[in-house]
């Protein structure tokens, strides 16, 4: 697939939703959860896409947070239970793409908090989305980053930016910062195991392969066929087999 272009993304530069940084605290207060794991679920998901696409695109968004800072992400099927409800609402072509809300104030680990998405703009899931259609992982990567505490952010590129960047797909320097100082650097992770090889065992019903004693000629080949050894030996070789017998090739 030909890439487009970020600026021939008509989305590209957008108001990516509708959260006023002047209701942010004043002074040095940050907003943050008091724990290391969220629990996420949807009421509905956005209805022109599948929706264990949506799901798989909103999981990804939050395993990106995950990947750079210390909060850890967790699907459950019952909202009542989720930290962060994730539901659509239908508001109107070129207005906000989505909206959510920020930890502030007293909040605890039973706080929930809305991320909502307008049903009305044309939503896909692609790396490189085309022109008309606006990309769900990197909208959900932005409302995510609202629900864990972070404002826009401005003197640089970042997820966080107020406007759609059909350019970028992940944190970036400006974003980790603000998530490692809320969070904390991220956890490490047990890496798999590899797997031993195993070491073929003999065959128990497979007798072992005759040899002929030193000095008396040339093995040529050896099968094994109905549960009997064949040897094949060289022309005027002496064979002794295990009762004593010889025999002459």
């Amino acid at each position: 697939m030909v890439a487009t272009l970020p600026e021939s993304n008509v989305f590209h530069g957008r108001r990516v939703c509708g959260f006023d940084d002047s209701s942010l605290p004043m002074g040095d207060g940050v907003c943050k959860w008091p724990i290391d794991k969220l629990r996420w679920s949807y009421n509905k998901p956005i209805p022109t896409l599948p929706e264990s696409d949506f799901k798989d695109a909103v999981a990804k968004a939050a395993g990106l947070i995950s990947e750079v800072c210390g909060l850890e992400f967790e699907y459950t099927s019952n909202p009542r239970t989720a930290n962060i409800i994730i539901d659509i609402f239908r508001g109107k072509p070129g207005g906000e793409l989505a909206h959510a809300y920020l930890p502030c104030g007293p909040v605890n680990a039973n706080t929930q908090l809305q991320l909502n998405f307008d049903t009305a703009d044309a939503w896909v899931i692609a790396q490189n989305p085309p022109p008309n259609k606006i990309d769900l992982v990197r909208v959900a990567l932005h409302e995510l980053m609202h629900n864990c505490g972070i404002p826009h952010l401005s003197g640089g590129v970042a997820i966080m930016n107020p406007t759609y960047n059909a350019a970028i797909r992940k944190p970036q320097t400006l974003d980790i910062a603000e998530l490692v100082r809320r969070y904390g650097m991220p956890k490490k992770r047990p890496q798999p195991q590899p797997q031993p090889t195993p070491v073929p065992q003999p065959n128990p019903q497979q007798p072992n392969s005759p040899t002929l004693p030193a000095g008396q000629g040339e093995l040529v080949s050896v099968s094994f066929l109905n549960g009997k050894f064949i040897a094949r030996v060289a022309s005027g070789v002496t064979v002794k087999l295990a009762n004593g017998t010889e025999i002459v090739s």
